[in-house]
């Protein structure tokens, strides 16, 4: 019995998240291949990008990282958790338990955009983008949730930002009022940030957006959940 469980949880905005990615994908003519990783495999991989082909064997308790990697692999192919949060679950343990001297941070990308791939084939292709900054934070988080968070983000971004033409509903009808617009494109798009409403809608200034996000949360129309950093807007 696996008791390697890892520690995060999956919010609305989470969910809505993976479900914003997914209408932006294709459908695909076969089913996503299984994952058969295992800790050989994983040291091969390590060795081919120029690292050594072995665990380290120095620092922070070595003997536990072929116990902790086996539990994570295990974990990852037999949770049923969505593959796209387990890709980010993923990532965030692998540096926790930073099995290699050196080159785990670029490694653990490597294999997240592998396990994208497997998910779906332009998930591989697509270049996603996280701050320097709030990479380390969310890694240096309790748990694995805010690195979900940004990953997912990242991920939905990256697919916005290329397929700008099969989305023309991300821009706001302008038949209403700024605040009703800003409504009804938040109960469309949980989780949009500050900047991809003003994309939105670009005839308000930064100025006269910020006073009517702040009015809707007046009124209770709207919250904005997380810090000031990585968090971003929700309708009720």
């Amino acid at each position: 019995m696996n008791m390697y469980l890892p520690q995060f949880r999956i919010s609305d905005e989470v969910l809505s998240l993976v479900a914003e990615i997914c209408t932006l994908l294709p459908s695909r003519k076969t089913e996503p291949a299984s994952i058969d990783w295992n800790a050989d495999a994983i040291c091969r991989q390590h060795a081919a990008m120029g690292g050594q082909e072995q665990f380290r064997t120095t620092g922070h308790r070595p003997h536990w990282i072929p116990v902790l990697m086996n539990a994570l692999l295990h974990w990852l192919q037999t949770t049923e958790t969505h593959i796209l949060i387990r890709s980010a679950v993923f990532h965030y343990e692998f540096m926790a338990i930073r099995p290699f001297e050196a080159g785990n941070g670029p490694l653990a990308t490597r294999l997240q955009q592998q396990l994208l791939g497997i998910f779906h084939p332009r998930c591989a292709e697509v270049q996603t983008l996280i701050p320097p900054q709030e990479y380390e934070e969310a890694l240096a988080a309790a748990d694995a949730s805010e690195f979900v968070l940004l990953s997912l983000r990242a991920i939905l971004a990256a697919l916005q930002q290329e397929e700008p033409t099969v989305r023309p509903h991300n821009r706001i009808p302008r038949k209403t009022s700024p605040s009703d617009q800003l409504r009804a494109y938040l109960r469309r798009h949980p989780g949009s940030k500050r900047n991809d409403l003003l994309n939105a809608l670009p005839e308000l200034s930064a100025r006269m957006l910020d006073r009517h996000l702040q009015a809707l949360k007046d009124d209770g129309s709207i919250e904005y959940r997380g810090s000031r950093k990585t968090g971003a807007y929700f309708a009720h």
